[in-house]
């Protein structure tokens, strides 16, 4: 059990030992949905025929954090109503509570029973319980969608080996509220490609710095064509390097590049390490509060209330001190300047104004 799948040889010798290998397959590579209760699970895949139904699967949250499944779970057909349960979970132990790695991932399969032709949507539901698991409205067609827009996203990481998944978001929005879409990266590259049917700006967020609540977003327009990226670590100059022919982002990277003269963040930052280093970035209060953390490790209730009480400081500014107020309102002052200058384009940022987390960790079991 447990077993992390690293490359698609092993895949396919594994699909050469089953059953249901010799079936005729039709793959559905990032199924859309509906609704879901977490963003600690993601279905990269799903691989029908008539003798089995395969869910690539991605288990995410912090190292050292666990995530649990539980072996009643199940797919439901929402036009046939009927229930296929799980039949095999391949790297990922069910019952268990699985401890997130180094790289915050674990990639693993689960096996169902065929699933009725007639069924053209499925709910992912791990138990009747509410607060478990739940992804629903799982789309099973496998066509290629009807738009306008056809961006082909490719990259790789620069010495980035704890970064294991990408959020796709519109520029200028807050994660806590915004769907996004969850982009894996598997052995230090991704590659994704983004159908819309408008030329709008779109951000890359390592999801790795966005836990730690520190990220650079990585602004790009969705128009026909290939950008490619390459994504280094927060602190290096420069962060992350674009190549692309499509013509909006490449006079968006022009523009950005005049301004960084002007309007540049170095001297914020080298501020914020320092206050950071000498702890007087965040308040006693907040301090205290993170050293909490650790003693109520494996007390999920207890752990959701801290995590109450962080929001609670933060949007009370109770969780930063004085200097680091200021810091961050030097930061935001200089930042709306830059994105005025681009007449509302979101140009990068080195760092986000405090200390912000999206709405679902999925670290514990609570944390929906």
């Amino acid at each position: 059990m447990n077993t992390i799948f690293k490359t698609t040889g092993l895949c396919v010798f594994l699909f050469t030992c089953t059953p249901w290998a010799t079936a005729q397959n039709f793959s559905i590579d990032y199924p859309s949905y509906q609704k879901r209760n977490t963003d600690a699970l993601e279905i990269s895949r799903i691989v029908r025929n008539d003798t089995a139904t395969i869910l690539y699967m991605d288990a995410y949250s912090r190292l050292n954090y666990w995530i649990r499944l539980a072996s009643e779970l199940s797919l439901h057909g929402v036009q046939s109503g009927k229930k296929y349960p799980v039949i095999r979970s391949q790297g990922f132990e069910l019952d268990k509570q699985v401890y997130m790695p180094a790289s915050g991932n674990v990639t693993f399969t689960l096996q169902f029973a065929p699933i009725d032709p007639q069924d053209r949507t499925i709910d992912f539901v791990e138990s009747n319980n509410e607060e478990d698991f739940r992804i629903e409205g799982i789309c099973l067609d496998a066509s290629v969608p009807k738009k306008k827009v056809h961006c082909h996203l490719a990259g790789k990481m620069a010495n980035r080996p704890q970064t294991s998944r990408l959020i796709l978001i519109e520029s200028n929005k807050n994660t806590r509220g915004t769907p996004w879409i969850s982009i894996p990266v598997r052995n230090g590259v991704f590659e994704y490609d983004f159908y819309t049917d408008h030329e709008k700006a779109y951000e890359l967020i390592c999801w790795d710095d966005l836990l730690n609540g520190c990220w650079y977003p990585i602004t790009f327009f969705a128009e026909n064509g290939t950008v490619s990226f390459t994504i280094s670590a927060i602190d290096a100059r420069p962060p992350y390097r674009i190549e692309t022919l499509n013509p909006l982002t490449t006079a968006l990277r022009l523009f950005e590049a005049e301004g960084e003269d002007k309007f540049s963040f170095d001297e914020l930052n080298a501020r914020r390490d320092t206050l950071e280093k000498y702890g007087r970035f965040e308040s006693e209060a907040m301090q205290a509060l993170w050293k909490k953390f650790d003693q109520v490790k494996d007390n999920p209730e207890e752990r959701n209330k801290l995590f109450r009480e962080r929001d609670r400081l933060e949007e009370s500014g109770e969780a930063f001190t004085e200097e680091a107020k200021a810091l961050i309102k030097e930061r935001e002052q200089l930042f709306s300047e830059k994105s005025n200058l681009g007449n509302g384009t979101s140009l990068a940022t080195p760092f986000a104004g405090g200390t912000i987390y999206p709405e679902n960790e999925g670290g514990e079991r609570t944390e929906r």
